[in-house]
């Protein structure tokens, strides 16, 4: 059984498959750029289809993409300038912050108090340390920023022309294939799409639930931010672990002023938005739109976050489900058929 498949050709296949891996992990950076512009185009060409049939496919992309662009822009400058007017109103009041932190420490429970885990003079040093490094912490963000941007130039350019040469794209790609495998390769390149653009739809439902939950739970509170705050957290969420992090950090922080029951509930509220959205909701949407177990999403995060950063943990479930596509149907139907 295993001598029928030990064959020249497979073997060579097989060295040239992993000459190729080791050089894609070799050059991890661009070839996560190419990914995601892969996902991205994806995601935009059943849209871009549409349009074409009045307008010509060069107009189509462009007009696409210039709206994305708007909405992005639209999304993360509202964002920057909350994220900067709560950052200089927090280290403007860090002195009455410590006064009311100090006094939340020291209420008893039980005969038990905060201030005996965590002394005040601990937190001031705290508080005096992370002062000093703010302005190391805004070069290094300016640069991370510059390169950000970057990236994004070069992303924008390469899903511009996969969607607007996604056909002949195609083509080219089914010509590295033998006649009688052309269509084989064409319904698995189809699926892949598919199944591709299905994650960022499905992503972007994950992110709008837990914004959405957020900002419902914190105007019950009262919290004149609620919607911001919501927004926030929507947009953070798309970086795993750090990200959901962030949020409950900054919608705490933001109730501070409110006093110590606020920043219980609201920690509560955003904790409990965040379980409920990875052990139900992402599981179920991801699963749906993907024909994935959750259980090989998870592991797809933990391995993208493992190898490639944030990066790869973001764009984790699209890879995992290229591979899913791949052993399906290269190997799971052939061994079941026969």
């Amino acid at each position: 059984m295993i001598s029928k498949y030990l064959t020249q050709k497979n073997i060579i296949f097989l060295l040239m498959a992993i000459l190729v891996i080791a050089f894609i992990a070799s050059i991890s950076d661009i070839a996560l750029m190419f990914f995601a512009s892969f996902v991205i185009s994806c995601t935009l060409i059943p849209l871009i289809d549409k349009i074409d049939k009045y307008i010509p496919r060069a107009l189509a992309v462009s007009l696409v993409l210039a709206l994305l662009i708007i909405g992005i822009a639209l999304v993360f400058i509202p964002l920057l300038i909350f994220t900067l007017e709560q950052g200089y109103a927090i280290f403007k009041s860090l002195p009455s912050y410590i006064v009311q932190a100090e006094s939340m420490l020291s209420f008893q429970i039980f005969g038990f108090s905060l201030s005996d885990i965590l002394k005040p003079e601990i937190l001031s040093g705290y508080i005096d340390t992370i002062s000093s490094q703010l302005l190391t912490f805004t070069i290094n963000l300016t640069k991370s920023v510059a390169t950000s941007a970057t990236a994004a130039v070069l992303i924008t350019i390469m899903v511009f022309y996969i969607c607007y040469d996604a056909k002949h794209l195609k083509e080219s790609f089914l010509k590295l294939f033998p006649p009688r495998f052309k269509k084989k390769a064409g319904d698995i390149l189809d699926t892949i799409t598919q199944k591709v653009g299905g994650y960022v739809f499905a992503q972007f439902l994950v992110m709008l639930f837990v914004g959405i939950v957020v900002a419902i739970g914190l105007a019950i509170l009262g919290n004149k931010n609620a919607l911001t705050l919501g927004f926030v957290t929507f947009v953070l969420d798309i970086i795993p672990v750090i990200g959901p992090t962030l949020s409950i950090a900054i919608c705490s922080a933001s109730a501070v002023t409110q006093g110590a029951l606020h920043v219980i509930l609201t920690f509560i509220i955003c904790l409990g938005a965040q379980i409920v959205q990875n052990q139900v909701v992402r599981p179920m949407i991801l699963g749906k739109f993907m024909d994935m177990h959750p259980l090989i999403i998870i592991v797809s995060l933990l391995i993208g976050a493992k190898f490639l950063g944030i990066w790869g943990a973001i764009i984790a479930p699209a890879i995992a489900s290229v591979v899913c596509v791949l052993v399906d149907e290269l190997y799971l139907k052939t061994v079941n058929e026969e």
